[in-house]
């Protein structure tokens, strides 16, 4: 399976493009890393860094989910894997707020990529020159090295998956069919889309089937 084919399906059969979802990206972030700090076990934030990923994925171009790990960062993962098991409260907090920290970043890189929209805007309200092209590629240069974090946050998030006992793929795998299964609409006052309350068959991930034991 193909994660960033599977989020073109996704945004194709509910008429969403990568565009529209720029807006409200800081904001549905922000409710992810809210997620994995209220978590009350590994569960809980495991589901929180894959919607985060999936929210980065779905705005921003350049955010790729089928990257496989570094040479190097495989080697970590394989040294520290576990069979799964849940972490008791002092490991499960230490654990996120590690990731809370990160993720805060990774807001600050996707504000950058989301907002540079607002540069042509800018430069024609402060009546900047237009051969102002040395400027240009400097901000191509900020943006891709945002890119770069956020590709890069994502692989330390599939290896704390990992290591933390879960099967990755299985594990995206629940979310993905929730996300397929969900019925609702585009909210543009919030940029969102909003499940349907009323949804009675809605998936809601299941993984245990991602554990490894």
């Amino acid at each position: 399976m193909s994660y960033n084919q599977e989020l073109k399906r996704w945004r194709e059969e509910r008429n969403v493009t990568i565009d529209s979802q720029k807006l409200g990206l800081v904001s549905n972030l922000l409710e992810e890393i809210t997620e994995v700090s209220r978590a009350q076990n590994l569960d809980g934030a495991v589901d929180g860094l894959l919607d985060y990923s999936v929210f980065l994925a779905n705005a921003l171009e350049g955010i790729d989910l089928d990257q496989e790990l570094t040479e190097d960062e495989m080697k970590e993962v394989d040294t520290k894997k576990t069979k799964y098991k849940d972490l008791d409260e002092l490991a499960l907090m230490l654990y996120k707020d590690y990731f809370i920290s990160k993720l805060m970043d990774g807001v600050k890189s996707a504000s950058f990529i989301a907002n540079k929209r607002m540069i042509p805007i800018i430069e024609a309200k402060l009546n900047m020159p237009k051969n102002n092209e040395e400027m240009k590629e400097e901000l191509k240069k900020l943006e891709d090295k945002h890119i770069q974090f956020l590709n890069s946050l994502y692989r330390l998030i599939k290896a704390a998956i990992i290591i933390a006992g879960y099967d990755f793929d299985k594990a995206f795998n629940e979310v993905f069919k929730a996300i397929h299964s969900r019925k609702g609409k585009w909210d543009s006052k919030i940029n969102k889309f909003v499940k349907d309350p009323n949804q009675s068959d809605r998936y809601e991930p299941n993984y245990e089937n991602a554990k490894i034991k």
